[in-house]
């Protein structure tokens, strides 16, 4: 009995229960708990905010970016039509019935190998090949467009640039061997306007009456050559040039009083019962030139031209 004595309150003392006061919650942890949980609600606040602005900014400039692009577009439509009455404006001492075309072109390929040893741009193996092709659609019974009287390529020098490019004179030299005549590379990025009113010029006078103009130039310029031209949009001639196609090509027609024309050839059947002057007479419209442009290909087959060389 003696050694199952026990001193009255060492019953607590021998034990590992914890006393009441220390299953309270600690004041110091709470403070760090709120501190931590208020931090990470202003973080996600300032997540949802940033998130917020670069949604806003990115709708803003989306908005930006095509109301520049439709104000470039309106104004490079807006060209084309002050060009064409820049045209129509001018004293015309051609005759009714005059047509010209002009062939605006792209530049050989420039995939592989390019430049010489001073960093001059030329024209690769394939757009050498291109170039020795071209030839056989404008000259020949069988060609498929008839033979030019100008060839005009952009210039070797280009602002800010200090080597040369050669690659739209080389698209043409072999043409301008097998129709002797010489490559006229005056003008250059930007003179589009220019090279348009000494075509113009050469409309008005009559000098372009069954001609045909070929033009190589730079293909993110081809469409502003064709607003200078007074073809837009509307008149068939599109707003850019592929990026990657060598093969394109835009045909610009140019056509003086052919209106007129067709109302005459129209009444013609009506003369018979004496009705056709009275009819032209009231159709009759002032003299004016019509531009039309449409989008064709050359339609280069590599293999195909290699085996015509003998080289297969």
């Amino acid at each position: 009995m003696k050694d199952s004595y026990q001193t009255p309150g060492t019953e607590l003392a021998n034990t590992n229960t914890p006393l009441v006061a220390s299953s309270l919650p600690n004041t110091e942890n709470v403070e760090n708990q709120r501190r931590t949980g208020g931090r990470k609600i202003k973080l996600k606040r300032t997540l949802l905010w940033l998130c917020a602005l670069f949604l806003l900014v990115s709708i803003s400039s989306g908005i930006y970016i095509i109301s520049s692009s439709n104000n470039a577009r309106k104004k490079e439509e807006k060209m084309f039509q002050k060009q064409l009455d820049l045209l129509n404006a001018r004293e015309i001492t051609t005759e009714s019935g005059c047509q010209s075309a002009v062939v605006l072109m792209r530049h050989c390929e420039k995939v592989g190998t390019t430049k010489d040893s001073n960093g001059n741009e030329h024209c690769s193996v394939p757009g050498l090949q291109r170039a020795e092709f071209i030839p056989s659609l404008f000259i020949g019974p069988d060609s498929r467009w008839p033979e030019p009287s100008y060839l005009y390529a952009l210039s070797t020098t280009r602002q800010g640039v200090h080597h040369y490019n050669y690659r739209e004179i080389e698209t043409l030299k072999p043409l301008a061997t097998a129709t002797n005549l010489t490559i006229d590379s005056r003008f250059t990025v930007g003179d589009g306007p220019n090279l348009a009113n000494e075509i113009f010029d050469q409309l008005v006078d009559g000098s372009l009456c069954g001609k045909t103009t070929l033009i190589c130039w730079k293909h993110s310029d081809i469409p502003q050559m064709a607003r200078a031209l007074g073809c837009g949009t509307k008149s068939g001639c599109p707003n850019t040039y592929p990026k990657y196609n060598f093969d394109q090509v835009w045909i610009i027609n140019f056509f003086y009083d052919i209106r007129n024309q067709y109302i005459r050839a129209l009444t013609k059947q009506d003369d018979v019962e004496n009705q056709g002057s009275a009819r032209f007479l009231k159709n009759k419209q002032k003299k004016k030139w019509d531009v039309f442009g449409f989008v064709t290909e050359f339609g280069f087959d590599p293999l195909h031209f290699q085996k015509q060389q003998g080289i297969y």
